[in-house]
Formats: C-alpha cells, structure tokens, sequence
C-alpha cells in the first residue's frame, strides 16, 4: 500500500471536494431548467397580432411544447443520474 503525505491527502480530497460540489450545482441548474420549461407550458400567451405575418415554418401548438418538455426533462434526468452515480 502506498503512503501518502498529509499534503496529498489534502489535495485529493480538495481534488473530490470540487468535483461534488460541481456535481451538486450543475444538478440544482438542471432541476431550474426543468422547473422553467414547466412554468412556461403552463403560463398563458399572448399573440401580437401588431407584428407583420411572416410566412414558413410550422405552427407550435400545446402538443409540441409538451414534447419538447418530456424530451429535455429526460435528457436532464439522465444527466443527474449520470452526474450521481459517477466515481
């Protein structure tokens, strides 16, 4: 078995300290984003009808947003998962 200093020691755990704090953050960012897509699903809209009509591209209804959602939320869950179970 190998002896280590006291100083390494140190820098190790600093070295698994820093990691898991990152960890932590970056799982409270990802938990946020899936709260803010939530909120925006469920918070009403308003369509400027002011604005010139620009022609193209696909409408976005309820449907879409919901499948957005799902498919961030799962992509983010696996992030967490990935991000706790790493060693």
């Amino acid at each position: 078995m190998i002896e280590l200093s006291k100083k390494e020691y140190r820098e190790l755990a600093y070295e698994y300290l820093h990691e898991a704090s990152k960890a932590a953050l970056r799982i409270k960012s990802l938990k946020r984003n899936i709260q803010r897509i939530k909120s925006d699903i469920t918070s009403l809209r308003a369509v400027n009808y002011g604005k010139e009509r620009v022609d193209g591209g696909e409408p976005s209804g309820i449907e879409d947003d919901i499948n957005r959602l799902l498919n961030m939320e799962m992509r983010y869950k696996r992030q967490i998962h990935e991000l706790l179970t790493k060693t």
